[in-house]
């Protein structure tokens, strides 16, 4: 009954403390910020596909992205560099999940992670191209 009670101790606020305090305590495991910053680094290669490329994406708009967004191009072309930012702070990510663990802990949790996902993904598309008609 005792570790019961020191367990809920534990977790529950202070009686005493008041109710922003408590809201505004840091969560750990998640940095909001550089989710933030990967969504914009996503954004920015989805931004230059849209109106910086050239190539065939501007058959889309029957001319080139810098005739129809004129303006809009010019800040468009910076958009691959989303690509390398994205990277960056993802390895800066995977390494602060290593933080304070064993290579096992670390290596058996991104295994549980990952795997599920990639064997879906093989099997969806392996299932997809097993269909009649479907063109190689």
């Amino acid at each position: 009954m005792s570790l019961q009670l020191q367990r809920v101790t534990a977790q529950d606020p202070a009686p005493d403390a008041a109710p922003d305090a408590v809201a505004a305590a840091p969560r750990r495991g998640r940095l909001r910020a550089l989710d933030g910053l990967r969504l914009v680094a996503a954004l920015m290669v989805c931004f230059y596909h849209y109106a910086g490329r050239g190539g065939d994406a501007w058959k889309a708009w029957g001319q080139t992205p810098a005739l129809v967004f004129p303006e809009l191009s010019k800040v468009a072309v910076y958009g691959p560099l989303g690509v390398q930012i994205f990277f960056v702070i993802s390895g800066f990510v995977i390494c602060m999940s290593g933080w304070g663990r064993t290579l096992k802990s670390f290596a058996v949790s991104r295994a549980t992670r990952l795997y599920p996902a990639y064997w879906a993904a093989v099997l969806l598309v392996t299932a997809v191209f097993a269909l009649p008609g479907v063109v190689w």
